[in-house]
């Protein structure tokens, strides 16, 4: 597992949500997940746009720094239980107010994956604040040569993204978690 290469972005705040009415989205089966099934419209939808915008670049390929570039790669998934952990740890991030890979109670990212079910192989995650839209906070990622690695990574097949807005001040928090299918 590579959790502790991946790095977090900090980005100024662009754009603002106009708040729609909740929408339920599948989380899997652990009960921890069960608070996080009910979710503004616009972050769901937004968390959608997400993986749709990594499927979109794992598809043209890409060069991070001066390593070899990436063939195309395939559209990752977007796994129910890797989404309970991505938005339980941007509910954690907004509330705390900074980036950290340690979530509540010190637990490091495999665990917290874990912790929500999730039963592939733990690749990591991706975390940043202050930008609302997908693109963006991927094109900031992609400076960083360690989650561009992570974003393009062949063996990467599974993703749970994850947006909350922090109360105050509107600062947006945004969770891409990572993972392997077992086979």
């Amino acid at each position: 597992m590579r959790a502790c290469l991946l790095a977090s972005v900090s980005l100024s705040l662009t754009g603002c949500l106009e708040f729609q009415e909740p929408v339920e989205d599948e989380l899997g089966d652990a009960d921890r997940c069960a608070a996080l099934e009910t979710w503004e419209g616009d972050w769901s939808r937004l968390e959608q746009d997400m993986v749709l915008a990594v499927s979109a670049l794992r598809g043209m390929g890409g060069q991070c720094g001066d390593a070899e570039p990436f063939g195309r790669a395939p559209a990752v998934v977007h796994v129910p239980e890797l989404r309970c952990a991505a938005r339980e740890h941007a509910a954690f991030l907004a509330r705390k107010g900074r980036l950290s890979h340690l979530g509540s109670n010190d637990r490091d990212t495999a665990t917290r994956l874990y912790d929500a079910g999730y039963t592939g192989i733990p690749r990591g995650e991706l975390i940043a604040r202050g930008e609302l839209d997908p693109e963006a906070v991927i094109a900031a990622w992609l400076e960083d040569e360690d989650s561009c690695n992570a974003l393009l990574d062949r063996e990467l097949d599974e993703v749970g993204a994850g947006l909350r807005v922090k109360a105050t001040g509107d600062v947006p928090y945004w969770v891409l978690t990572l993972g392997t299918r077992r086979d």
